[in-house]
């Protein structure tokens, strides 16, 4: 293992970065990647290392999957924005981040 660890083919925070882009460009928000990596054993410096990753802009991502599955009529119906909301935090993004996305969804959409 320490030979391995020395190559670099053991490198957690390689593997951290590495895992949060993938499922950042999947859509997946800041807390269920959190999850997920804890999950995996990574520890809690190197999961927000990771989330702090500066071409990261968790904001327009989950606007940009706000936007490929809702309409601005999906959200201005209570029930509607509430599935929305569920939907959204299940993906792991922030109250701020959905409200952000919704906001901006009703000015544009």
């Amino acid at each position: 293992m320490e030979q391995l660890q020395d190559w670099g083919y053991l490198d957690d925070t390689r593997f951290a970065m590495g895992y949060v882009r993938s499922r950042f460009h999947r859509g997946v928000g800041p807390n269920r990647l959190r999850q997920e990596l804890r999950t995996k054993g990574v520890s809690s410096s190197l999961i927000e290392s990771a989330l702090q990753q500066q071409e990261l802009d968790w904001w327009a991502a989950c606007l940009s999957v706000a936007e490929r599955r809702y309409q601005r009529n999906d959200i201005e119906q209570y029930a509607s924005r509430q599935k929305a909301y569920r939907f959204l935090m299940g993906r792991g993004f922030e109250s701020e981040q959905i409200q952000f996305a919704f906001d901006e969804l009703r000015q544009h959409g």
